[in-house]
């Protein structure tokens, strides 16, 4: 989702399983905590080709959830029943 200035509305998602960050994304400074006590998130990862380790690393590493699967949309409504 280009242009997003945070991700708060995505976080404010009740029934949020799995959340992949792709590239560079604003994060506020509580969202790592967020992310980690999300009561249904159970998977997170960050394609963080173009940010800077010193950025990303310490995210993934404080919300510590297995990785996210990525997937196409085709495969993710098949697997909706």
């Amino acid at each position: 989702m280009k242009g997003i200035s945070g991700i708060s509305p995505i976080l404010a998602a009740p029934g949020l399983e799995e959340l992949q960050l792709s590239r560079a994304v604003a994060l506020a400074a509580d969202d790592p905590r967020r992310i980690r006590d999300h009561p249904s998130l159970q998977a997170f990862g960050w394609f963080a080709e173009d940010v800077p380790d010193k950025v990303w690393h310490p995210v993934v590493t404080e919300v510590a959830k297995p990785p996210a699967r990525s997937m196409h949309p085709e495969e993710w409504f098949a697997n909706r029943s």
